[in-house]
């Protein structure tokens, strides 16, 4: 071994760690995050439609989506945008039977670390209403 090369390989390992482990780490990091948000979003769309499909009454019905969404967000350790969930009702008045309820939710997910930066997630459920239900009050 010559003398000049002593210490090279601390030197070396440094630079490798520095240029590799943090991006990596970093995109690792960022892919769980956005994973998790996207799986929050779609499980909080779902499950909102469910829950307006299954409410007695229409206003019941916006209350429980609202509660289920927020309580799919919780499950992913993820905070519920306000203002995310959007419910519409088609093929005749909400909770009818035959109709159709869709929810929505659509946010963005700023991505860590880095301030101002963010990604679209967005999902979009469809729920009919039975056929066989009675009316909603």
């Amino acid at each position: 071994m010559r003398r000049g090369d002593r210490g090279s390989a601390i030197v070396e390992f440094v630079v490798v760690a520095v240029c590799l482990l943090i991006p990596v780490s970093y995109a690792a990091v960022s892919v769980a995050h956005l994973q998790s948000a996207a799986f929050a979003t779609s499980l909080g769309a779902r499950e909102a439609a469910r829950a307006f499909s299954t409410a007695p009454t229409a206003s019941a019905a916006r209350a429980g989506a609202l509660a289920a969404a927020r309580l799919a967000f919780a499950d992913h350790d993820v905070a519920f945008p306000e203002g995310a969930l959007r419910v519409s009702c088609e093929g005749g008045p909400c909770l009818s039977p035959g109709s159709i309820v869709v929810t929505e939710l659509s946010w963005q997910v700023s991505l860590p670390w880095l301030p101002g930066a963010s990604i679209p997630v967005s999902s979009r459920h469809v729920e009919p209403i039975d056929d066989y239900r009675s009316d909603a009050r």
